[in-house]
């Protein structure tokens, strides 16, 4: 059995690898939203009645809810990092993005406006990735204003080396 440390190490590595891939050949965007909400909490959010936990577990064939519980685990470590993405693309964190849309509340400024100053092409937000054990499949969800090419709730299977949207 792999040791906490390891499995964090594996998960970095991966996730990294994973999120580089995808967005060095998917996006044409100008930013990246570095989002800390987790899919599970997105989805049960926007989504009560669907049972995304039954919908992992399947598409990951995880055998059972403790597999399932130690790979959300260890999404909750994933951090974005400028490491994974392209040079083109700018890291706009949360409060950056949360005062943009507080003065289009507070003064009546075009959000839109304001955003596509920043961010021409559009802002890409992705959630934590979370894997299957062996690192072979992977689910995340995102929202891309139209400047992503798959569409959310991509579902990626690795195969002769390289991330592919099912």
């Amino acid at each position: 059995m792999k040791s906490h440390k390891k499995e964090l190490e594996l998960y970095a590595d991966k996730s990294a690898e994973f999120v580089s891939e995808i967005l060095s050949r998917e996006t044409y965007c100008s930013c990246i939203m570095d989002v800390q909400e987790s899919l599970i909490d997105k989805i049960e959010a926007e989504m009560p009645e669907f049972n995304i936990k039954k919908f992992l577990k399947t598409e990951l064939k995880l055998a059972n809810d403790n597999e399932l519980n130690q790979q959300i685990e260890l999404s909750k470590n994933f951090k974005l990092s400028q490491h994974m993405i392209p040079s083109d693309l700018k890291i706009i964190q949360k409060p950056q993005w949360d005062s943009i849309v507080d003065q289009y509340w507070v003064n009546g400024v075009s959000i839109r406006k304001s955003i596509y100053k920043m961010c021409p092409k559009g802002v890409l937000s992705i959630s934590k990735p979370i894997f299957n054990k062996n690192y072979t499949s992977v689910v995340f969800d995102n929202d891309d204003g139209g400047c992503l090419k798959i569409g959310p709730w991509a579902y990626h299977q690795l195969k002769n080396g390289k991330w592919l949207s099912e």
